[in-house]
């Protein structure tokens, strides 16, 4: 499977990371001595739940539920199609559906899609599933001076709830104790896993966040490993598709 990465150079005197394909981006070849894209103050780890293991972590585990509301979601579409007007750049979210002229709430991003082609659409009638593995990502994380600050379950009308964990850098937030599922639930290969690099936040003292969003877990053999890799991101092939649910 061959996979294109947004390119790494930043823009706007580094607010934000380039959207344009690494290796053809005609702002940034290779090579060049550009201003990089900004590093992540914060990492979001987000993991559709299905209804069992939405029982798990809400009613086994008691983590807190956070409900956003239609209100709150339009609120969060207006601010990310400022930021992104401002970076005059294309606010229409990866995921916008193609057959409908009707929006949704939050359905304008910001950010860069680091990788353009997870899943990969390779068939005309759906998405080739990716089985990509996040398993190392906490680790990864910590190592790169991140411990988890947040944690909860985000519920939103007509969507799947979610689980969703803050990575923030050491001083920023006290660090909290992750449920003792998370691993587990972490532990397994995702046929859809979207990686943002979002543009810095005036409004949060100019840190920059990124996301990973998670779906569609599969207790099967991961054939790809998601590493942070700095902040940049990679996808690497999984030696013999190791098993690692």
């Amino acid at each position: 499977m061959e996979l294109f990465y947004a390119c790494k150079a930043g823009i706007n005197g580094g607010i934000a990371r380039c959207l344009n394909d690494e290796g053809r981006c005609p702002s940034h070849p290779l090579g060049g001595n550009w201003l990089p894209a900004p590093r992540p103050s914060v990492v979001f780890l987000r993991f559709n739940l299905n209804p069992r293991w939405y029982e798990i972590f809400a009613e086994r585990e008691h983590v807190q539920i956070e409900y956003r509301s239609p209100d709150e979601r339009k609120t969060l579409e207006t601010q990310r199609a400022l930021q992104a007007y401002s970076l005059r750049r294309n606010n229409v979210a990866y995921n916008q559906r193609s057959n409908t002229t009707k929006s949704s709430p939050e359905s304008v991003m910001n950010g860069c899609n680091v990788v353009s082609n997870l899943p990969v659409p390779l068939r005309k009638e759906g998405l080739v599933d990716a089985k990509v593995s996040v398993h190392e990502l906490p680790m990864e994380l910590r190592q790169a001076g991140f411990v988890p600050t947040w944690v909860s379950i985000l519920k939103m009308d007509g969507l799947q709830p979610k689980l969703v964990t803050a990575w923030s850098e050491v001083g920023i937030q006290p660090e909290v104790e992750l449920p003792n599922s998370f691993t587990r639930l972490a532990n397994a290969a995702f046929n859809v896993v979207h990686i943002q690099a979002n543009p810095r936040n005036p409004k949060k003292e100019n840190r920059a966040d990124h996301s990973v969003a998670c779906a569609r877990r599969d207790e099967v053999k991961s054939q790809h490993s998601l590493h942070y890799d700095s902040g940049d991101w990679t996808v690497t092939p999984v030696s013999n598709f190791a098993t690692v649910a």
